[in-house]
């Protein structure tokens, strides 16, 4: 069957999350699943369009709506949610659930990075303009993502604007070094591309680095989480 609209799950304290769903029409093979994690800034449009277009290449996308907690939730509530969203995929019928990759934009960068250190049955994590570093830190987030870098195993894509004014390049540069994936983390960076250049409703979109990360993200999901069952 074929699906796009929203859906609801409960987290582990109760808490009801309503995320976009897209799951492409059925074939030979259930799609695997990419839980999308978004970042503070604008609507869900800019997502939507990015769970679709990842849809069209074959995949089974949630965008997880993590902003029910507000813009800065605690590691324990990021953790807990997206257990859920996971749960939620893996439940679903029409999907491939035991094979799932997190990609994270901006904050919700972030919030992949600490889905994968805690979770090993992700297939692989992508991170676009994400965060090496929390931009505030207190009692309820004890740990910036560069913390958990060495707790994460699976293969790992970055990419990442050179020009990114609210997570350095530097920065990721850092957090690629410190990830403990059985393949080597790639980062590719685009020079005078800012924060937000992947996302249409980002002040910070640039068409080009978006396109270019796009197609990367695909390649990088095709190998790691192919669409047919054979390995």
């Amino acid at each position: 069957m074929s699906f796009a609209g929203y859906v609801s799950y409960p987290t582990a304290d109760g808490t009801v999350i309503r995320s976009y769903l897209v799951v492409p029409p059925g074939g030979t093979n259930l799609p695997p699943g990419v839980l999308i994690l978004r970042g503070v800034a604008g609507p869900d449009d800019g997502y939507v369009e990015i769970a679709n277009r990842f849809a069209e290449a074959g995949y089974a996308v949630l965008v997880h709506g993590w902003l029910v907690r507000g813009n800065d939730p605690s590691q324990k509530d990021v953790a807990q949610d997206v257990a859920a969203a996971l749960a939620y995929m893996a439940g679903h019928s029409d999907i491939r659930g035991n094979d799932v990759a997190v990609v994270g934009y901006c904050r919700g960068g972030e919030h992949g990075v600490i889905a994968a250190s805690g979770n090993s049955g992700i297939r692989a994590l992508v991170l676009v303009h994400g965060m090496s570093k929390r931009r505030s830190i207190d009692n309820e987030h004890p740990c910036h993502p560069v913390d958990l870098a060495g707790r994460i195993k699976c293969p790992v894509l970055i990419l990442h604007g050179g020009a990114d004014e609210v997570s350095p390049l530097v920065g990721m540069k850092e957090l690629a070094t410190l990830f403990m994936s059985s393949e080597k983390p790639v980062l590719n960076s685009y020079e005078r591309a800012p924060h937000g250049f992947a996302v249409r409703t980002h002040p910070g979109y640039v068409a080009s680095a978006a396109e270019d990360a796009h197609s990367r993200t695909i390649e990088f999901l095709h190998h790691q989480l192919p669409l047919s069952l054979q390995r």
